[in-house]
């Protein structure tokens, strides 16, 4: 095994079968070059923030948890919510 770690992340894809359930797939995402955890884990965030606002839009549960949780996301855009869940929460959390 060659010196390359792999990390593993949920795709920003979902594909639904015959049942009508969705199933994530999983996409192989490389280890920084450096090894740095600290640069992996804020690339981890990035795409897990894009793949969140993509479900997001589609659920008003999804958007009434993170408001529980001290994101303030709701009518906002896809755009505006993946910028909004790469920081920490603003507010107070309610659960």
């Amino acid at each position: 095994m060659s010196g390359v770690g792999m990390r593993w992340l949920v795709s920003c894809d979902a594909a639904k079968t015959p049942s009508g359930a969705e199933v994530l797939c999983m996409n192989a995402f490389p280890e920084s070059e450096d090894g740095d955890p600290a640069q992996d884990l804020d690339r981890m965030n990035a795409s897990l923030a894009e793949w969140a606002a993509r479900s997001a839009a589609d659920s008003s549960a999804l958007i009434d948890r993170f408001e529980e949780l001290g994101y303030a996301v709701r009518g906002k855009s896809e755009d505006e919510i993946a910028e909004i869940l790469r920081q920490p929460p603003t507010g107070h959390r309610r659960t």
